[in-house]
């Protein structure tokens, strides 16, 4: 069986979803599948949650996408659903490799000035 048969989680993918919080807004993020990238981007599914804060930011100019030693800008935020409080929407970054990556770390900076969310996947086993 695979290692991770515990935790209900795909051996294959990347790793499941991740969760944090950046200054009032919870955020969650959905990882493409990074044991196998295709395509022009890499793109990550976020959630973002928050009572009473703006959710309107650009969460392209905040992010900072980090494989191995190469690290990289977002290029696109795509909004999908504005519910004011709850925001979803597609955070895009330029595809410099495909196929297999050695774990992603996800970093977006807090626009308020507080302290960043960091998220890592480790590499697909």
């Amino acid at each position: 069986a695979p290692a991770d048969a515990a935790t209900g989680a795909p051996a294959a993918s990347g790793g499941a979803e991740q969760s944090g919080t950046l200054g009032a807004i919870d955020v969650k993020v959905t990882p493409p599948d990074l044991s196998n990238i295709q395509g022009d981007t890499i793109d990550f599914t976020v959630d973002l949650n928050a009572t009473g804060t703006d959710l309107g930011l650009d969460l392209a100019s905040l992010a900072t996408l980090k494989i191995g030693d190469h690290e990289m800008a977002a290029t696109a935020w795509t909004v999908k659903l504005d519910h004011g409080h709850h925001v979803n929407g597609i955070l895009s970054f330029p595809a410099h490799m495909s196929g297999s990556v050695a774990g992603a770390s996800l970093t977006l900076t807090d626009p308020a000035g507080g302290e960043a969310l960091a998220l890592t996947w480790p590499a697909a086993k």
